[in-house]
């Protein structure tokens, strides 16, 4: 007497067909047939849509491999391995079950962001000070900045150049839009040009640091890594554009919910020191994006 089979998602491997002397009994023809409809199950609940990541996150006990699509979303795979990552682009199982879905969807993992002043909000000290890697030196009371001009095209001149040995006004320009969230920051690549006219190279060369702080307001500012100087070997090469690199060397996976960031430039100061040196722009450079669509 005929029978319902109700197919349960197997993967279809090999499957036995009858050939001319084999007895004709039920076995025969159900076993093949069952194994290609099962087949068939495995390859329907793989392709057929979860309404959300709700639902993804709720399928009980994944195994290595399992995969399944999301409407929206696209294909997921569950991996063992992938223990950390962010939302959309790996999903935990609600049961706790160790590892992660993946997304398979391709997105971007390096960025070079370039930023202009003309784009930048601009702060700077009140008062000259000692660009140095401690939390003392940054523009912790900035004021919007009045000693600089920005000019018709991405560039900005920094005036108010001091006299004294070894302090220089500090500008801050904010980095928090710039940055991608969970993202490690590898560089900042400042553009600048010294103005025409310097008869030797300034006594107090511009400095950079790229600092945070914590989101709240509490808490020091906390240097990425230590103050770099311009390192022009002569006026020529000072006076024409040129590239000046900080290498963070610690805390550079950006975490905007919990920290603010800005770039620092200390203007050139001291003996030799005119007014007028052009910033033309910084690259940061980012690796390890978990999700470039959010930037």
């Amino acid at each position: 007497m005929s029978s319902v089979y109700t197919p349960s998602a197997v993967t279809l491997g090999n499957i036995t067909l009858t050939s001319d002397g084999d007895a004709r009994n039920a076995a025969s023809i159900n076993v093949p047939i069952q194994a290609v409809a099962d087949g068939v199950k495995f390859a329907d609940t793989r392709s057929t849509p979860l309404a959300d990541l709700t639902a993804l996150a709720a399928l009980l006990a994944p195994a290595d491999g399992t995969v399944r699509h999301v409407l929206g979303f696209g294909w997921y795979v569950f991996k063992t391995s992938a223990a950390t990552g962010l939302s959309p682009f790996r999903v935990a199982a609600t049961d706790t079950t160790p590892g992660g879905w993946v997304s398979s969807t391709a997105h971007q993992t390096t960025l070079a962001r370039i930023c202009s002043p003309l784009q930048t909000p601009i702060y700077q000290t009140s008062a000259a000070q000692a660009p140095a890697a401690s939390s003392a030196d940054t523009p912790n009371l900035p004021v919007f900045g009045t000693s600089i001009s920005i000019s018709s095209g991405p560039i900005a001149k920094l005036l108010g150049v001091t006299t004294g040995s070894a302090i220089a006004h500090g500008y801050r320009f904010p980095l928090r839009d710039s940055l991608v969230d969970g993202a490690t920051l590898l560089s900042a690549v400042v553009r600048l040009r010294g103005i025409g006219g310097h008869g030797a190279l300034p006594l107090l060369m511009p400095k950079v640091g790229i600092h945070r702080a914590d989101i709240d307001g509490f808490g020091n500012d906390l240097l990425l890594a230590g103050v770099v100087a311009d390192t022009s070997a002569s006026v020529a090469a000072y006076e024409a554009s040129h590239d000046v690199t900080f290498t963070p060397n610690q805390n550079n996976v950006i975490d905007s919910g919990t920290y603010t960031y800005w770039l620092t430039l200390w203007n050139e100061g001291s003996t030799s020191a005119l007014t007028g040196l052009e910033v033309h722009g910084w690259t940061l450079n980012m690796s390890s994006i978990p999700d470039a669509r959010r930037s």
